[in-house]
C-alpha cells in the first residue's frame, strides 16, 4: 500500500465500517454524494481539510491522524478490555490474552503498523516506546522466547530485540518510567 490518497481512502474506509456507517449514512449527515465517498475511499483524490476534519468528527478520528505522504503521526496504542480490542490508530485488532497467544498480538500489531507506514509485509518494524508499553501489558511474559518472536514477527535483527522481554518485565513492575 502506498502513502497518499490510496491509505487515506483505507483508513477513512477502515474507520467508516468501524463504527457501522454505511455510505448512505455518511451522505446523510454530510454534503457529500455516495460517489464521493467511494472515490475518497478508492483513493482517486485526497478530500480538502474541511472534508477531512467532518469525516473525522462522524468517525471519532482526528484528522491528523489520517495518513498522508511520508511516515504517519499516531497516538499511542490504546487497549479497550471490556471488548477486548487494541486500537492503533484507526485500525483495530481484536486480542483476548486468555486465548490469543503473542504470536497472534505480535503478527497482527506489526501488520498494522506497517500498514500504517505503507510499508511491504517484509518490512523492518520498529517499536515507539508507547508501543513497548502496550505489548507489554498485553503480552504472557513468561514466554523465554519473546525476544525472537519479536525479531521473527518485526523482521529485526536477534540483536535488535535482545533483553526486550526483560524491559518490558521491569516496565511492568515499575523500574522504569512511562512514556511521554
Amino acid at each position: 500500500m502506498a502513502n497518499g490518497p490510496v491509505a487515506l481512502g483505507e483508513a477513512l474506509r477502515t474507520a467508516r465500517s468501524r463504527i457501522g456507517y454505511s455510505i448512505e449514512a455518511v451522505c446523510n449527515q454530510t454534503s457529500l454524494r455516495p460517489d464521493q465517498i467511494y472515490e475518497i475511499e478508492a483513493g482517486l483524490y485526497e478530500p480538502s481539510p474541511s472534508v477531512l476534519d467532518r469525516l473525522g468528527d462522524m468517525y471519532g478520528i482526528q484528522a491528523d491522524q489520517l495518513p498522508r505522504s511520508g511516515d504517519v503521526p499516531r497516538k499511542p496504542p490504546v487497549y479497550d478490555d471490556e471488548k477486548k480490542l487494541l486500537h492503533i490508530a484507526w485500525l483495530t485488532i481484536s486480542f483476548d490474552p486468555s486465548q490469543h497467544t503473542n504470536d497472534d498480538l505480535l503478527r497482527s500489531f506489526a501488520s498494522c503498523v506497517r500498514k500504517l507506514r505503507g510499508a511491504k509485509e517484509s518490512s523492518p518494524v520498529v517499536l515507539r516506546e508507547a508501543d513497548r508499553h502496550i505489548l507489554a501489558s498485553l503480552l504472557n511474559l513468561e514466554d523465554t522466547h519473546l525476544d525472537q518472536r519479536f525479531a521473527f514477527w518485526f523482521q529485526g535483527e536477534d540483536d535488535d530485540f535482545a533483553g526486550l522481554r526483560d524491559n518490558m518485565i521491569a516496565m511492568l513492575s515499575g523500574a522504569t518510567s512511562n512514556p511521554a
